[in-house]
């Protein structure tokens, strides 16, 4: 017959060992967070797994913990990495062993390896970029999918096929309570800005410059006006972040001379800050403009650009608390009537 143990020798349960217990759990929690995140995303450094998996510590914090998370990971054969030879950025991406691990572990089905993006990382940076606004998006509580990520992959087809172009990000939110769908590009370079002004195009040759395409894109969206997502239409907006105030003046430049070539209505323009030592700035540091979509009352597109921190030098350059992706001022929304020039047209 059990008896009660005398008042004296209650059991006392061991701490330790529950803390150790519940150390476990969280390294296993983190690690397959991680590489949850390297599924999706494909590629990523550091301060990118420490962006997804620590959005509420404070970023010393959160990429000490992050390296921990790597270190664990990379032992285990769960991930290897490889240089950027002209960044010197150190990448990323899942294994084969890792993939098995997030299928028997994770419940991840399709889980595959990413190593393949290692062998070439021309577009590492500017990859980067576009999955560090696609989990901003997401840590804001908002929907979103990076160009390369995997859960995107059913409707990038899709996209392909209505738009001839794949953003480099997207966002479903609900802005000025109405369902959009934010359209985001990363331009980091004027070289991708060329055009063929410098000799006529053929009668059947279509401009393949980035000036060409950035056309052709604005003439997609306001063709397509809204994309259906999850059985209901959203409204689309784009949003450009820059990697220089030059860059953006060219872009927006380039949008007054279509909408001229549309004889079309647009509103908006840049956005100089004014330097009170130096007197006012003479570069744009964002701009807004709205044109009409192609089916009347349809309302209208709105463009909004904005510049990348830094230069769109690095990622590591931006945490949580700077309010810059997935677009500036995210918590207040969009405006178009305050502090704009309205001479879109720049030298």
């Amino acid at each position: 017959m059990h008896t009660a143990p005398p008042p004296g020798t209650q059991h006392v349960p061991n701490k330790e060992r529950y803390l150790i217990v519940d150390a476990l759990h969280a390294r296993r929690h983190y690690l397959l967070e991680a590489l949850e995140l390297l599924m999706r995303y494909g590629t990523l450094r550091v301060h990118g797994l420490a962006f997804g998996l620590f959005p509420n510590r404070s970023q010393p914090a959160a990429l000490a913990a992050a390296q921990r998370v790597v270190a664990n990971a990379v032992g285990r054969g769960f991930v290897v990495s490889a240089d950027d030879r002209d960044s010197r950025f150190r990448y990323y991406a899942l294994t084969a062993a890792g993939a098995r691990f997030l299928r028997d572990e994770g419940g991840a089905d399709d889980a595959a390896s990413t190593i393949h993006l290692l062998k070439k990382l021309t577009r590492a940076h500017h990859r980067e970029w576009t999955n560090i606004c696609s989990i901003a998006a997401i840590r804001r509580g908002l929907e979103s999918y990076a160009e390369t990520d995997y859960y995107g992959r059913s409707f990038r087809t899709d996209l392909l096929q209505r738009f001839e172009h794949i953003p480099d990000a997207l966002t479903f939110a609900d802005i000025g309570n109405r369902p959009t769908a934010v359209w985001h590009e990363i331009e980091l370079s004027r070289r991708s800005m060329r055009n063929l002004e410098t000799r006529p195009l053929k009668a059947d040759e279509r401009d393949m410059s980035g000036i060409g395409k950035w056309r052709q894109l604005l003439h997609a969206l306001r063709q397509h006006c809204v994309l259906t997502h999850n059985g209901s239409e959203r409204r689309l907006m784009l949003v450009v972040h820059c990697a220089s105030s030059t860059l953006l003046s060219i872009l927006a430049k380039h949008l007054g001379l279509y909408a001229q070539g549309h004889s079309l209505k647009c509103r908006g323009g840049l956005h100089f800050e004014e330097d009170g030592a130096s007197g006012p700035a003479q570069t744009a540091s964002w701009a807004t403009f709205a044109m009409p979509f192609e089916s009347k009352g349809a309302g209208m597109l709105e463009v909004h650009f904005h510049l990348l921190p830094d230069g769109g030098k690095d990622p590591a350059s931006i945490w949580h608390d700077n309010d810059v992706l997935p677009w500036r001022g995210v918590d207040n929304g969009f405006g178009l009537d305050d502090g704009y020039n309205e001479q879109f047209m720049v030298p």
